[in-house]
């Protein structure tokens, strides 16, 4: 993946993450948050800084290029996600971010990932390249 696509994703997550945890604030009661309008509980805070967290390192792993970022983002997502969907009036647009994260993880570990085509053509299927005998 391109260093500036690496980047721009790895901000993209980075800043979702932190606005999950605008449900932490108002599920533990810290500050009035009026742009969500539907109740949180604690135990939806506790959702809602999952989410954020695993976002947070996902933006983490994707910027420091480490390939666990393809095995975290998936997760991310669906903790996301449900978060989304339990305050879809007030957060169904981070459903974009949570696609844009899927399709981006997708599309890596399709090119880069350990079974991907060039790994196929030139290893045994298990991401080595193979040693080109002469």
């Amino acid at each position: 993946m391109a260093d500036s696509l690496r980047w721009v994703l790895a901000v993209l997550f980075a800043l979702h993450g932190v606005v999950h945890f605008l449900g932490v604030v108002k599920g533990f009661g810290i500050a009035e948050v009026p742009q969500l309008t539907q109740p949180i509980s604690r135990l939806g805070g506790v959702g809602w800084l999952a989410a954020g967290l695993s976002m947070l390192l996902t933006a983490g792993l994707l910027g420091a290029s480490s390939p666990t970022w393809l095995w975290v983002a998936p997760v991310a997502a669906v903790l996301s996600q449900a978060m989304i969907v339990s305050s879809w009036s007030d957060a169904k647009a981070g459903t974009l971010f949570n696609v844009l994260l899927v399709v981006a993880a997708a599309w890596a570990f399709a090119t880069e990932g350990p079974w991907n085509v060039r790994a196929q053509h030139l290893g045994d299927g298990d991401g080595r390249v193979a040693e080109i005998h002469r």
